[in-house]
């Protein structure tokens, strides 16, 4: 999922959307990427007032393995660029409130070392890492749930 966002606050964050939902455990998430996504202050660390988020990079465990998460991190890095250098078409970028944005940045929770991976290959740059030791759901640390080769998130920025 791609997510515009502007340091200006009439802007609505995905957060706004979220808050809505009653759910423990989707709760739970919202709060553990709220967390990590806020650890740094990434218009201030890199001097921009516009990024492009990509809110949840995953793959489908039956197509691991096929470049699928890395082309659409390039392919957004690329949009974010075309972005950058003027309004879009309509056709490029239906949502009119967007086509103004300008960001100078993409940024990105990574959530396990397979999406660190794609972090490092495009020189992503890692502007806070927290282990998962720090998050608990229903009296469980996220590290007792997930698999232990995944020991932490990063927040991560990649300056266009």
């Amino acid at each position: 999922m791609l997510y515009p966002q502007s340091s200006k606050p009439e802007n609505c964050t995905l957060f706004d959307s979220v808050n809505k939902v009653r759910s423990p455990a989707i709760k739970c998430i919202k709060n553990f990427l709220e967390r990590i996504d806020t650890s740094a202050d990434i218009y201030k660390t890199l001097q921009v007032d516009c990024v492009l988020e990509i809110v949840f990079l995953s793959t489908n465990y039956k197509y691991v393995k096929r470049g699928l998460a890395s082309s659409l991190a390039e392919y957004t890095i690329e949009y974010a660029r075309r972005l950058q250098k003027g309004p879009l078409s309509p056709e490029d970028l239906p949502a009119v409130e967007v086509r103004a944005l300008k960001p100078s940045a993409v940024c990105s929770v990574f959530t396990s070392i397979y999406t660190q991976r794609i972090g490092r290959k495009f020189n992503f740059e890692i502007l806070n890492q927290i282990p998962y030791t720090e998050f608990t759901f229903e009296g469980k640390t996220f590290a007792e749930r997930i698999d232990p080769k995944h020991t932490f998130s990063t927040f991560e920025a990649l300056r266009l």
